[in-house]
């Protein structure tokens, strides 16, 4: 018997959110313990690019 670990990524992208359903985009993102990551953000036209930590 054998088994294979491997981490699979997937992306996905949101539009025209309010600032309330960002903030609870985000809240989870905070409580996912590193799981869940923002790697870019854009207001008004402009990019916000994070790095990703892990």
């Amino acid at each position: 018997m054998w088994w294979e670990e491997r981490e699979e990524e997937s992306r996905e992208t949101y539009y025209d959110l309010t600032e309330d359903q960002f903030a609870m985009i985000a809240q989870a993102i905070e409580e996912s313990d590193g799981e869940l990551e923002i790697v870019a953000h854009t207001v008004h036209g402009n990019p916000v690019e994070t790095k990703a930590t892990s």
